[in-house]
């Protein structure tokens, strides 16, 4: 089955858009791990393309969509869709390293499947969007993965990493803004935290 890359907010085309985009954002630990892994594929693997720079590293959760302006009253909507989700926190595991198809493809860290409370916070905040009349991107299959490398020349076949344990407490609204290198601005963030 050929696996096509999912939505990923940082690698649209037209650079004078404004983005908007759900993500979750490593912590100090998790970023210089993540850093570390994508230092030793790049040390064995002989690519070449951009690679992420840490502060950048994310797991898009949904994609809100573009404009040439930013769109505050969708800003508003998605703040209060998010604020309505509620669910218990999790960790994260991730395991290996592969890409996804294309002439260009990007390199990702991915986890292993069903990652089903991470699935369960796509869909809670799917829901939560659309009762805020918020049309997210349609997306069939949700991909988790972190993005280390992209418009490599070449595939990368899917090969293990050492374990990055990743605590998810919380998930954030960014504002990716126009400009080379582009901008991340985080618009907000909501906790995750067991229910009740």
């Amino acid at each position: 089955m050929t696996e096509k890359t999912p939505g990923d907010a940082g690698a649209r085309p037209g650079d004078g858009q404004h983005r908007l985009f759900f993500a979750l954002l490593p912590d100090a630990v998790v970023r210089a791990s993540v850093a570390n892994a994508a230092a030793l594929l790049k040390a064995r693997f002989d690519v070449t393309g951009r690679w992420i720079a840490p502060a950048e590293y994310h797991v898009t959760l949904r994609f809100l969509g573009e404009d040439s302006r930013l769109n505050q009253l969708l800003v508003e909507r998605a703040s209060a869709a998010a604020a309505s989700v509620r669910m218990d926190a999790f960790d994260l595991v991730f395991d290996r390293a592969s890409s996804f198809h294309g002439a260009k493809p990007p390199w990702v860290l991915r986890c292993p499947e069903p990652a089903e409370p991470l699935h369960r916070l796509w869909r809670l905040l799917d829901s939560a969007l659309a009762a805020e009349g918020v049309r997210a991107e349609s997306e069939l299959n949700f991909v988790p993965h972190i993005t280390v490398l992209r418009h490599a020349d070449k595939q990368l076949q899917e090969c293990p990493i050492d374990p990055i344990v990743w605590p998810v407490r919380g998930f954030a609204l960014m504002h990716s803004q126009p400009g080379k290198p582009r901008r991340y601005v985080e618009l907000g963030r909501w906790p995750i935290s067991a229910i009740g």
